[in-house]
């Protein structure tokens, strides 16, 4: 019996003694994870039965890579553009995460591939991206400013200071610019970052484009293809600079995804190491496919009950603990607590949600027999802000409700990614576990 003017809080779980387990469910979380490259040649239709026998059913993310050398001198076609839709669309119907990479060179030839004129790359770029803008609630990511081998932003006469300035500003200033970019290196971030408020001052002419872009102009990823190789992972970090630009993205680039490829180098890396490395950039996204080298050997490698390349899997990204649910009777308040284990932040808005449901016991006149049963009283809602719930974080989410009558009480909680209800699943607790706990109102 709980006294006369005193509710006490009531625990209704409390996983603090879990030891951190992972359920499989979390692999199937949005927006995280290994995934496969899917390359296109703009210029042909897609197969989509090859595509059907090659796709990586359990990934949440592809990343594409649309080749635009047959129009390097040329506006893109209706045909191709027609081309981008059905590949575009393809992954919608697959829902698939995507991160999109345009580039005029899938060989490493980006010098002989790209067109002779940074005009037609900007031509292209809005063409392009005008059609990308259509496909906003499936693309988490743009990948690069076109240009480079395999459109990594290296060995091509656009990768200068000026050219990329350049077609930056073309891309904020496209239907498109709001969706978060990434770039190959610290340097690039900093220097597009710097113009910014030059672009700002454009956009204003444009009042609707700027209230869309201007939440985004800060945010610029990094995509790291040489993960691991060396000191300087091939020169994604200047040498003169690697810890101050190693920390600059530790601290700063917090709320876009980071990601990209590991590279097997010369040295033997301790697990330690990796580990520190993959945490330290808050690694969200991994390529499945390269270095096979380096991840077969990762397979391998026993890391306590698993093995060291299902504990990186299951840490990109975010990986969201359930810690404790506790309910204050007073205040009728639900307070959640959660902590996030894995390498990176929750880079999109999420709600977590809460139904009530009310015990209720009567006797059946007809029968004579007591029936149970459960009626909904009430459901909540918590808004979790993107990249708000950051790597080794730990948050408490308060939900208010509405005031109870007194009785028993089953609540049930999931969490979902807002824009489109997918499941987000916690690490440590299946969903059936999240079903109907006990609640009290004295």
């Amino acid at each position: 019996m709980i006294p006369f003017g005193r509710k006490k809080k009531q625990v209704l779980l409390d996983t603090s003694r879990n030891d951190y387990e992972f359920v499989e469910e979390t692999k199937k979380n949005p927006s995280r994870g290994f995934y496969q490259v899917y390359p296109f040649d703009l210029s042909c239709d897609i197969d989509e039965k090859y595509l059907d026998t090659t796709m990586q059913t359990d990934d949440t993310i592809c990343l594409i890579e649309v080749c635009l050398k047959a129009y390097r001198e040329e506006q893109i076609s209706q045909e191709g553009c027609n081309h981008l839709h059905r590949i575009l669309t393809y992954f919608r119907n697959k829902n698939k995460d995507l991160i999109v990479r345009f580039t005029y060179d899938l060989d490493g030839h980006a010098a002989e591939s790209e067109p002779t004129s940074i005009d037609k790359i900007q031509l292209h770029m809005r063409q392009t991206l005008n059609i990308i803008e259509q496909y906003q609630d499936i693309i988490i990511l743009m990948q690069g400013l076109y240009v480079g081998n395999w459109g990594e932003m290296h060995s091509s006469r656009y990768a200068t200071d000026n050219a990329l300035k350049v077609l930056y500003e073309t891309y904020r200033m496209s239907e498109a610019g709001h969706i978060y970019l990434a770039v190959r290196t610290p340097g690039m971030i900093q220097i597009l970052l710097k113009e910014n408020p030059r672009i700002q001052k454009r956009m204003k002419q444009d009042e609707e484009l700027y209230q869309e872009h201007l939440r985004h102009l800060d945010k610029i990823g990094l995509f790291d293809d040489a993960l691991l190789y060396s000191e300087d992972d091939c020169g994604t970090f200047h040498k003169d600079q690697l810890s101050k630009e190693i920390q600059y993205i530790q601290k700063n680039v917090i709320k876009v995804p980071v990601g990209g490829e590991v590279l097997k180098g010369d040295a033997e890396l301790s697990q330690v190491k990796m580990l520190n490395h993959l945490e330290t950039l808050h690694i969200n996204y991994l390529n499945r496919q390269y270095d096979r080298n380096l991840l077969d050997r990762w397979k391998e490698i026993k890391y306590g009950d698993t093995t060291f390349y299902d504990y990186v899997e299951k840490h990109l990204g975010y990986a969201i603990h359930l810690d404790e649910i506790t309910y204050d009777p007073k205040e009728y308040e639900l307070n959640i607590r959660v902590i996030n284990l894995g390498f990176g932040a929750m880079i999109e808005t999420a709600e977590c949600r809460v139904l009530i449901e009310q015990e209720w016991t009567e006797m059946n006149m007809e029968t004579g027999e007591i029936e149970h049963g459960l009626h909904m009283e009430q459901q909540a809602h918590y808004r979790i802000r993107h990249a708000s719930v950051q790597s080794g974080s730990t948050q408490n989410w308060t939900l208010k409700l509405n005031p109870l009558k007194k009785g028993k009480y089953r609540i049930s909680i999931k969490m979902v990614r807002f824009k489109d209800q997918r499941p987000i699943y916690f690490t440590n607790l299946k969903p059936e576990e999240m079903f109907r706990l006990p609640m009290e109102q004295p």
